[in-house]
Formats: C-alpha cells, sequence, structure tokens
C-alpha cells in the first residue's frame, strides 16, 4: 500500500504491515520501493457496487416509508382539529 498525506507519513506499507519506507511530509522526499499486487479477488470484483446500490435503495425505501407516516400522521392531525 502506498499512502500519502498533505500533513501526515507517507510512505509503503507492504502486504504484511512492514513499512518499507516512511517519511513525513514536511521533508521533501523522493522513494522508490516494488509495490506488489494483491493476485487474489477482492469482494469488490466479486460483487461490485451490490453493497452500495443495496444500501441506497434501502435508505430511499426507508425515506419513503418515513415520508408516508409523517403525511399520513400530518393528515390525521389536521382533520382533528377541524372538530
Amino acid at each position: 500500500m502506498v499512502k500519502s498525506g498533505n500533513h501526515a507519513f507517507g510512505g509503503v506499507i507492504s502486504l504484511t504491515g512492514k513499512a518499507i519506507c516512511r517519511e513525513h511530509s514536511l521533508n521533501t522526499t523522493v522513494f522508490a520501493a516494488e509495490v506488489p499486487l494483491n493476485k487474489e479477488e477482492t469482494f469488490y470484483q466479486r460483487h461490485g457496487d451490490f453493497v452500495g446500490l443495496t444500501s441506497s435503495i434501502t435508505a430511499l425505501l426507508l425515506f419513503s416509508i418515513r415520508a408516508a407516516i409523517y403525511l399520513v400522521y400530518r393528515k390525521g392531525r389536521r382533520a382533528g382539529r377541524k372538530e
């Protein structure tokens, strides 16, 4: 993993979690490291945007239910005031 930041440490971290090289962003420096690619298929590669799409649909459904409950409640209160 390669990490960089404007006000933090940057560097290269191996797959095992060992910091290969590390430098604070205040220091102007250049470093080179070999970054191995992960050969395993990731969850996102297998399922794509399924999680995001499901979350969006669920949020929209919950918002719609909440809006419907609010409108029914508001209509009931208005009907109660006329009496």
